[in-house]
């Protein structure tokens, strides 16, 4: 099985302007989302019927988002960083791997693409959904491990048609990198 058919499952595209994003329902601007904001995200009501959505927990991989902004990232075309608490109860340590916990690099991507997809906010013509379209030099270079937070932090780069690409990172808490990829995500032609 492919990245592309394990992660090609809805990504979320939050709708905003400048620096920080409105929320539709209580037109506030917002720099920042807990995990109450996130869990109000994927169940619809964040930004209103028909808006912007994350998939729900176990599938959500991250916590809290730390900071959103649409002209930050060496390009100055939109950067967000959010963080992931790594839960030694979470699903997927009971079966990777026994008894040598550790999160799968699939998920590391995931939490990746999830992440890219927030950088998005600033674009009118988004549809709802964005699709993995392509993983480009992924590096995964230690493991990891319950009890940790990680930082998953994602810059727009290129924007060409409906083709989206990000330069992602994970850092873990001691500001290490954990797992980078080049992430190409695509708005689906409906």
């Amino acid at each position: 099985m492919t990245a592309q058919n394990v992660m090609s499952h809805c990504v979320l595209v939050l709708i905003g302007r400048a620096e920080g994003i409105w929320n539709k329902v209580s037109s506030e601007r917002k720099f920042s989302f807990n995990y109450d904001d996130l869990i109000e995200c994927a169940k619809g009501r964040l930004f209103g019927p028909g808006n912007a959505r994350l998939p729900l927990p176990p599938m959500l991989m991250f916590d809290r988002i730390t900071r959103i902004s649409e002209e930050g990232g060496a390009n100055g075309k939109g950067e967000v960083e959010a963080e992931f608490d790594v839960k030694p109860d979470l699903w997927f340590f009971k079966c990777h791997w026994p008894n040598h916990p550790n999160m799968p690099a699939m998920l590391q991507l995931e939490a990746m693409s999830q992440t890219a997809s927030l950088v998005l906010f600033k674009q009118d013509d988004i549809s709802d959904y964005l699709y993995l379209a392509e993983v480009k030099n992924s590096f995964f270079r230690t493991e990891v491990k319950p009890n940790d937070t990680f930082l998953v932090s994602a810059e727009l780069s290129v924007v060409n048609n409906s083709l989206y690409s990000f330069r992602c990172k994970i850092k873990n808490q001691k500001k290490q990198i954990v797992a980078s990829a080049k992430i190409t995500l695509v708005k689906p032609k409906l």
